[in-house]
């Protein structure tokens, strides 16, 4: 994430190619350690990354999602980091 352009959210999916989501995201933490994070994934489980979604600022959505839920989601968080 460049410096000088930064995020106000990062949208994180659990399943990615080249890396995990857990390591994406202990090195997001290290570069922004307030950034809010919404995790997305398609995965059946009743809670996926219980140890990424004990954190502060973080939450989850799942797939398929509406865009009414995106928007809530990313919303909720937003107004979180605020307070």
């Amino acid at each position: 994430m460049p410096a000088d352009n930064p995020a106000d959210l990062v949208i994180l999916d659990l399943m990615m190619p080249r890396e995990d989501a857990a390591t994406t995201f202990q090195r997001l933490r290290q570069r922004r350690p307030n950034v809010p994070v919404l995790i997305c994934t398609g995965l059946p489980q009743a809670e996926p990354a219980p140890e990424l979604l004990r954190q502060p600022g973080v939450s989850l959505i799942r797939k398929p999602f509406r865009m009414n839920e995106l928007w809530y989601a990313v919303k909720q968080l937003l107004t979180a980091r605020k307070e």
